[in-house]
């Protein structure tokens, strides 16, 4: 089976942390591993537990096995002088196949790493920070990585001192190194003197790929901070089966719902309660006009809590003009002025009011300092070069007439490779995902579509989608070396079942992506025009037929006819020296075909279908 592997990404957004250097911190405890096991802190070795703790290794290479590579290998501070690493690819491996593949059956691993007892006492007002890379496959909703915290020795873990470290980065995404920090000062406030810390490894359907931690600093912290972690702007709340509310960043106007689903996530980071604490929003247009603003009010918040809110904001002027929209989060409290470091203190997020696009992407929306991308394509997984489906969900709110898919290249992206564009029912999705709604024109990227990054097809006849919830798709085909890529937008979490992955070549075939593909709905007349046609002059008839037909073409030549089924499967090629040729397909299934005609140099795609 060809696991999902998709792309590194290009960059993932920090953890929203005070920096160490914003407010005084004293150091009270450290290790770099550059000793392994033995430790290099002062105080004692490390050791692990759990059925599996020995899948935890010290190393100076990074991360190994079926799916692994060590150009994943954390950039930790003292990453030269080692590191530790969960390698659960490496445990799931069969070594003695070359090149090595993963075992039959992949187990889920436990595991956790232990620190020696560590006396706080002196000043239990704390946080600990930790530079970690991972990456994990493939339960969604999975939250594989924790920091336990014990302060009896070891001898209990209780739940309520422990703390996710996955940092809301979804399955098949390598997170790159990144700083996780939290305040631990109520975690060991029953026995500051007897603290034991372990980073366990343990999520139910995680098998693959690897975790890695370096660079564990403890130190106090200040007295107040106050820190927005994010705040969002979503519509029409939890859609069924996809875990949560998608934040589109293109709507239609008549698409656009009042109220919105608005919050976000507040941390105390400072060791002293905060009281009379409250999240702000306020939804701007371009000219700074005011369309909407909500309050939230949280009363106190305890030193290291965590909060997640969410309420309806009323928006004003419905339907909503055309134009971009920012959405401004901010905090306060009674010590707000008091905040260690107050560029942590707000948050805001993007969308526009589209006349023709509906996209759950960002691209084009947010700012490009602040865009994190990845990218998938023909090229991505292992043996699906052709008929490589990247799915994005569209929710309908009013019944549109929609006229073909529009998708955003990532670089790397070749002329020659082409897409077919379709719409697809949910239910089709999670069946067999073989009856289109909808589906575009054959669109062969050419050189102006590489050089601008967008490209777009016209579905055959334009398809009005009731209310109801759609995936539109883009069917990515390699040709002659040629790839396609897609950008996949990571900068706002989405729901995990927001965006998918078809393998045609794949025992599983769909796999959830979690984030935002660049595959786009329009409603634009004429939304697609070739700017530069390949072999033009190209004809068949006739068409529909019985299998048999005729390829005709203006200009003699050496030409070559390959005909593929809609698996991307070849089922029959032949050449000609001359203007026509009459092909027999007669033996193959009713269906739809791809006929592609070629001098060696250019190339011209069309369909046929078979009755």
């Amino acid at each position: 089976m060809a696991k999902p592997q998709k792309d590194n990404t290009v960059k993932v957004p920090a953890n929203r942390v005070t920096p160490m250097g914003s407010a005084q911190r004293d150091v009270v405890f450290s290790e770099d591993f550059a000793n392994g096991f033995a430790g290099n802190n002062g105080v004692g070795a490390w050791t692990t537990d759990g059925p599996n703790g020995n899948v935890w290794r010290y190393t100076h290479t990074g991360p190994v096995g079926a799916y692994s590579n060590t150009g994943q290998a954390i950039a930790s501070p003292t990453a030269s002088n080692g590191w530790m690493i969960f390698n659960s690819d490496s445990a799931n491996t069969n070594w003695s196949a070359n090149p090595p593949v993963i075992v039959a059956s992949p187990v889920d691993l436990v595991g956790g790493l232990i620190s020696p007892v560590l006396d706080f006492s002196a000043n239990p007002n704390l946080e600990l920070r930790v530079s970690q890379r991972f990456r994990w496959c493939c339960a969604g909703g999975a939250d594989p990585y924790h920091l336990d915290i014990s302060t009896d020795g070891g001898s209990t873990w209780p739940v309520d001192k422990s703390f996710s470290m996955t940092s809301g980065i979804g399955a098949n995404t390598d997170s790159q190194t990144r700083e996780f920090a939290v305040v631990i000062a109520g975690a060991i406030a029953d026995d500051a003197s007897n603290v034991r810390l372990r980073f366990r490894h343990d999520a139910s359907g995680v098998s693959h790929y690897h975790w890695q931690v370096d660079d564990i600093v403890i130190a106090t912290v200040p007295e107040f901070e106050l820190i927005l972690d994010y705040g969002f702007l979503a519509q029409y709340g939890s859609q069924p089966g996809l875990g949560g509310a998608c934040e589109y960043h293109r709507l239609q106007p008549d698409q656009i719902e009042s109220p919105m689903q608005v919050g976000g996530g507040i941390t105390n980071y400072g060791y002293a309660d905060q009281n009379n604490v409250q999240l702000h929003i306020s939804m701007v247009d371009e000219s700074s006009q005011e369309v909407g603003a909500l309050t939230i009010d949280v009363g106190t918040l305890a030193s290291g809590e965590t909060i997640d809110l969410e309420d309806a904001m009323d928006i004003n002027n419905m339907p909503l003009p055309y134009g971009k929209y920012t959405c401004n989060f901010w905090i306060t409290s009674d010590n707000i002025g008091d905040d260690a470091n107050p560029t942590d203190n707000t948050a805001v997020r993007y969308m526009v009011s589209s006349e023709n696009l509906t996209s759950l992407d960002g691209i084009g929306v947010i700012p490009s300092d602040d865009l994190f991308l990845a990218a998938g394509g023909t090229n991505s997984w292992t043996d699906n070069t052709t008929d490589v489906r990247l799915l994005t969900y569209i929710d309908v709110r009013e019944a549109t007439t929609f006229t073909g898919v529009e998708v955003y290249l990532a670089n790397a992206s070749d002329p020659g490779s082409y897409f077919i564009g379709a719409i697809y029912d949910t239910t089709d999705v999670w069946g067999e995902m073989n009856s289109p709604l909808a589906e575009t024109d054959i669109r062969i990227l050419d050189d102006v579509d590489v050089s601008v990054r967008t490209t777009a097809a016209s579905f055959l006849e334009p398809v009005m989608l009731q209310p109801g919830g759609y995936f539109v798709t883009a069917n990515m085909y390699q040709e002659s070396g040629a790839n396609m890529r897609i950008l996949d937008d990571l900068t706002v979490p989405q729901p995990n079942a927001a965006s998918l992955i078809w393998l045609a070549n794949d025992d599983n075939h769909l796999y959830t992506n979690g984030n935002a593909w660049a595959v786009r709905l329009s409603t634009l007349a004429n939304v697609s025009v070739q700017m530069h046609p390949a072999l033009e002059g190209v004809t068949l008839y006739p068409n529909p037929n019985d299998g048999v037909f005729t390829v005709q073409v203006t200009s003699k030549g050496n030409m070559t006819v390959e005909v593929f089924d809609m698996v991307g499967n070849l089922v029959h090629s032949n050449q000609f020296n001359g203007i026509s040729t009459q092909l027999d397909l007669s033996s193959q299934a009713a269906g739809v075909y791809t006929v592609r005609v070629g001098d060696g140099t250019n190339y011209n795609m069309q369909r046929v279908a078979i009755k």
